[in-house]
């Protein structure tokens, strides 16, 4: 998923739990690893989208049962997480 600013892309790792970073050098066409962003283990995230206004960024943890909101600082190209919040209805068991 490319930033809203097109400088950073991110991809989501179910495998790790993390968020992969990638600064994007548009001229010569190469990408290079950041830091990654660690969700909590065994989560399992899989799909990442901004919000439309391109600050709050999302992953869905399909493992863990939750959505992970972070703020997104386009001038550091990072992600601070928010919250994770179970994307079931209380009282239903996993």
């Amino acid at each position: 998923m490319m930033s809203p600013n097109n400088k950073p892309a991110f991809a989501p790792d179910l495998d790790i739990d993390k968020v992969l970073i990638y600064a994007i050098d548009h001229v010569h066409g190469k990408l290079s690893v950041q830091t990654p962003t660690e969700t909590a283990p065994g989560s399992g995230h899989h799909y990442f989208a901004f919000h439309l206004n391109g600050r709050p960024a999302y992953v869905i943890n399909e493992l863990s049962d939750t959505i992970t909101a972070f703020d997104y600082d386009a001038e550091a190209g990072t992600l601070a997480t928010i919250q994770t919040i179970s994307t079931l209805p209380d009282g239903l068991p996993k």
